[in-house]
């Protein structure tokens, strides 16, 4: 697929572009968004956001994003998963949201795991609160949501 340079750079006809003359980069002052389909999806903005499925806001996160499946205006999900299929068995990891400092040390984290042998129509999972408590580096369970809604 050869890629392309045009000029025009707008949604309907991104600034780089592959086959598909609607689907590329788009470059504004100071962002840069991912087309397709002629419409913005994804922004980095000048402020250094990660925009999905919005293509402006005031708030001051880092990453916002917003659903809009097929224009039918649901809530925004993020999928955390696993890269292979877990071990027949308890505590795997199935996604993790890790909370640290800039030097990757982890102080905090909520995490997704297996509960057990599982199969197509069994899949046990929990999930564990875990923090670092004072005097310490080493994080610690504080609050498991287990299989059983225990």
């Amino acid at each position: 697929m050869a890629i392309r340079i045009d000029g025009t750079n707008t949604a309907v006809n991104p600034g780089i572009t592959g086959a598909d003359a609607d689907t590329g980069l788009q470059f504004g002052t100071d962002e840069v968004s991912i087309v397709t389909g002629g419409t913005e999806k994804v922004k980095v903005d000048s402020d250094g956001r990660l925009l999905v499925g919005l293509s402006s806001t005031s708030v001051d996160n880092n990453i916002v994003c917003e659903g809009n499946v097929n224009g039918d205006g649901f809530e925004a999900s993020i999928a955390l998963r696993r890269g292979s299929t877990p071990p027949q068995a308890t505590n795997h990891g199935l996604g993790r949201i890790s909370f640290g400092a800039n030097d990757n040390t982890e102080w905090a984290s909520i995490a997704g795991q297996t509960a057990g042998a599982h199969s197509a129509s069994s899949t046990p999972s929990k999930i564990n609160l875990s923090t670092t408590p004072a005097g310490s580096t080493t994080r610690q369970t504080v609050l498991a949501a287990e299989s059983d809604g225990s």
